[in-house]
């Protein structure tokens, strides 16, 4: 409190009582912002694990009931009406962010999401839950890191949540 002093001889001024409550104070509100930063990185973090786990569970899911690879399945026309048939080779072939029914990688959608297991409609784009690309393309065709098999990809993670992942 700023304390006024008609004697000209006494200073006026903070006492340092008050002047450490006001650091405490601030103290606490930093602590709380940066306490809810770190929690909202943290449920993005999650976020994206929970796609790539869904991906996942629809591939082998996809492959458990009609014993094919989604986006690759040479029968899918006879399973679902208004499939489209990959050509059986055993390999997802195109880049995880095609959509369409040109590539397989836009097969794999279609077939995941008329068999019920992603949402979603047709082949178009799927995305993450940052908004980036989110799919699965084979590594053993195109070099995906040094994997091999199919992958699922990931676009647009900032750094910080790619290395938490």
């Amino acid at each position: 409190m700023w304390k006024y002093s008609k004697s000209p001889g006494r200073q006026s001024g903070f006492t340092l009582v008050e002047l450490a409550i006001v650091l405490v104070i601030i103290g606490l509100i930093l602590a709380a912002v940066l306490k809810g930063q770190e929690m909202i990185t943290n449920a993005k973090v999650k976020n994206v694990i929970n796609d790539l786990r869904g991906v996942a569970t629809a591939y082998n899911a996809y492959q458990d009931r009609y014993k094919a690879i989604p986006g690759d399945d040479l029968h899918a026309t006879s399973h679902f009406s208004g499939a489209t048939n990959g050509n059986g080779d055993g390999i997802i072939t195109g880049a995880f962010g095609d959509s369409g029914t040109a590539t397989e990688t836009g097969l794999f959608l279609q077939h995941t999401r008329l068999s019920g297991f992603m949402t979603g409609s047709g082949s178009d784009q799927a995305y993450n839950a940052l908004g980036g690309k989110l799919g699965i393309q084979d590594g053993t065709t195109t070099n995906v890191y040094g994997m091999t098999g199919p992958v699922v990809c990931v676009g647009n993670i900032p750094w910080k949540i790619a290395m938490a992942v």
